[in-house]
């Protein structure tokens, strides 16, 4: 009877052990299909800029070993269909649900005295904490930088014309995805700082800096060295405006 109560429980534990490590294998198979990833290719060549004097020219040739570490060159599988705004707010379509904290294009004292604002500062209206941080299109990510409290991610997006256009998310407290990872406006990719979080780097960090980006020939550097208007046209749009009218079209659809 001992050797049968032996066999038995070794054969219990046997099974236990090997459900699960099957139910370990199928959740590493599922979360792995659910993330596409592209072909990752180091992008060889450097940014040439035509103004020597530019902030983004002297710190693009000081750093640029550091910014290129963290950028990979991908493509999107497929095409944006929508737009909506990066919270898990009610109405995404609605440019109303997001509270502006400080605008593209003022003039900044952070990084350098009179550094151009690259993007926008924004939380939703009706939350405080507990902000999670999703794509504003489908994409794919092509930038990731951990550095508190300036973490980044940046995310490649194919538009039907066959051009290519990039989004910002800056001042993540946590980034869930990686470069070369497909996501869609459902994918939650980060998450920002609470306010007391924040208290350490004595800096109002608690918030989402947003851009729409015309190209990533920066590597990046524009975010934080655009000394005048000229260079950041070069790199960005106005993101509210821009997205507004993206929303509008995702409303749309959606009203037909």
């Amino acid at each position: 009877m001992k050797i049968m109560k032996l066999i038995f429980i070794i054969l219990l534990l046997f099974g236990i052990d090997g459900y699960q490590a099957n139910q370990n294998a199928n959740s590493k198979v599922n979360k792995s299909d659910s993330i596409k990833k592209a072909a990752i290719v180091r992008r060889p060549t450097l940014f040439d800029r035509k103004d020597p004097n530019s902030g983004v020219g002297k710190c693009y040739v000081e750093k640029i070993a550091e910014h290129i570490a963290n950028f990979v060159e991908v493509e999107p599988l497929d095409t944006v269909n929508q737009w909506l705004l990066p919270f898990a707010v009610k109405f995404r379509t609605d440019i109303n649900q997001i509270k502006i904290r400080s605008p593209f294009g003022a003039s900044r004292i952070s990084h350098y005295r009179g550094h151009k604002h690259s993007g926008a500062d924004i939380v939703p209206l009706n939350m405080d904490t507990g902000i999670y941080i999703y794509p504003v299109a489908r994409g794919i990510v092509c930038y990731k930088k951990i550095k508190d409290p300036f973490s980044s991610l940046i995310i490649k997006h194919k538009l039907s014309d066959g051009s290519f256009i990039f989004t910002s998310y800056i001042h993540l407290k946590n980034i869930y995805v990686e470069n070369g990872d497909t996501v869609g406006t459902d994918t939650k990719v980060g998450k920002l700082f609470t306010h007391r979080e924040v208290r350490r780097f004595r800096g109002p960090y608690d918030h989402l800096h947003f851009e729409i980006r015309k190209n990533f020939d920066d590597f990046g550097f524009g975010s934080a060295y655009c000394m005048n208007k000229s260079e950041l046209d070069s790199f960005f749009y106005e993101p509210i405006n821009f997205l507004n009218e993206k929303l509008k079209f995702s409303q749309l659809a959606q009203s037909h």
